[in-house]
C-alpha cells in the first residue's frame, strides 16, 4: 500500500533471505492524477458545465417521453451542486418533476475520435440519490459507432452513490475508436 496519496494499491511478493534486500516498486498514480509530482493530462475532451448554454455545443439531450422532463443545467429547486465538483452542474431531478411523474432522458457527448486512446476512461463528478422504494435507473453507456449501438459501463439502480462522489469508468470498448459517444 502506498504511503503517499494519489497512487494506486499495488502488490509484489519479495523474497527475502538472511540479508538486507532493497527493492524498488513502481507505482502508478489513479486515474484522477492527485499523486505529486502528476498532473492530469486533458488531451482528450473534458466538458465541465461552466457555462450558461444548455446543453454544451455539440451535446444533445433526449426526451423519448416528450414531457419536457430532461437534464438541464442545475438544479430546478435551487440546491447547491452535490457532486464534489464546483459551478454548474447537469442535472435530472425527479423529486422536482413529483410522485407520478415519469423522466427518461439521456446526456450524450458529440462524436469523440479516440482513435489514439488506447486505454480511454470517463471520470465525472456525481451525486446519485436512489432509493430501493422508487424505481429508477442511472447509467453510463458507450458507443463506439456514433449512437447506433451501446454498452452499459455504469449502472445504479436503488443503490445509491450520494455525492460528493468523483467515479471513473473504464472504457475499453472505445479504445482505438474514431467515432465515440
Amino acid at each position: 500500500r502506498p504511503l503517499i496519496a494519489g497512487f494506486d494499491n499495488g502488490h509484489e511478493t519479495v523474497p527475502v533471505g538472511g540479508t538486507d534486500l532493497t527493492h524498488n516498486v513502481a507505482m502508478s498514480p489513479t486515474p484522477a492524477c492527485t499523486a505529486p509530482g502528476y498532473t492530469l493530462d486533458y488531451g482528450m475532451p473534458t466538458e465541465g458545465f461552466e457555462g450558461s448554454t444548455f446543453p454544451p455545443a455539440g451535446w444533445t439531450v433526449t426526451d423519448p417521453l416528450a414531457n419536457g422532463q430532461v437534464w438541464q443545467l442545475n438544479d430546478p429547486e435551487g440546491q447547491q451542486n452535490q457532486t464534489g465538483g464546483s459551478g454548474n452542474f447537469a442535472d435530472i431531478n425527479s423529486d422536482f418533476y413529483g410522485s407520478g411523474s415519469s423522466q427518461d432522458t439521456s446526456l450524450v457527448t458529440p462524436a469523440l475520435n479516440l482513435s489514439t486512446a488506447a486505454a480511454p476512461y470517463l471520470t465525472f463528478n456525481n451525486n446519485y440519490n436512489a432509493s430501493p422504494f422508487f424505481p429508477q435507473v442511472g447509467d453510463v453507456d458507450v458507443s463506439k459507432d456514433g449512437g447506433t449501438t451501446w454498452t452499459n459501463v455504469w449502472h445504479h439502480t436503488g443503490d445509491a452513490v450520494p455525492g460528493p462522489d468523483l467515479e471513473t469508468v473504464q472504457l475499453p470498448t472505445a479504445a482505438n475508436q474514431a467515432n465515440v459517444k
